[in-house]
């Protein structure tokens, strides 16, 4: 359990597969992402397959997660408007190829 979750556990969150071969690393996917996490009214992070979690409004902490075609990533959603933020997410990450994991299955 993180820092982040023993302070506030008002969280949820949900794994994401990338399905785009456009997808990798130091790409304009990271810089998208981190420009539409900065419009959501909630606090997004992102944990990469390896444990790494990094807020989502970082470009450059995104790059550093080396997300890449055919990775698995969770997002995870703190304050209020949860749900409302996480399905915004959803739709934004099916316009770059990114998907639920419930969906791909």
């Amino acid at each position: 359990m993180t820092e982040k979750e023993k302070n506030n556990e008002d969280f949820i969150s949900k794994e994401f597969v990338v399905k785009s071969l456009l997808f990798r690393s130091g790409g304009v996917e990271e810089y998208k992402i981190s420009k539409f996490m900065k419009s959501l009214d909630c606090e997004v992070e992102i944990e990469n397959k390896g444990g790494k979690r990094v807020k989502a409004t970082s470009f450059f902490k995104i790059i550093l997660l080396g997300i890449r075609y055919k990775d698995k990533f969770t997002i995870y959603c703190y304050g209020e408007n949860q749900e409302k933020n996480l399905k915004k997410i959803e739709e934004f990450f099916k316009g770059i190829e990114v998907y639920p994991i419930e969906e791909i299955k």
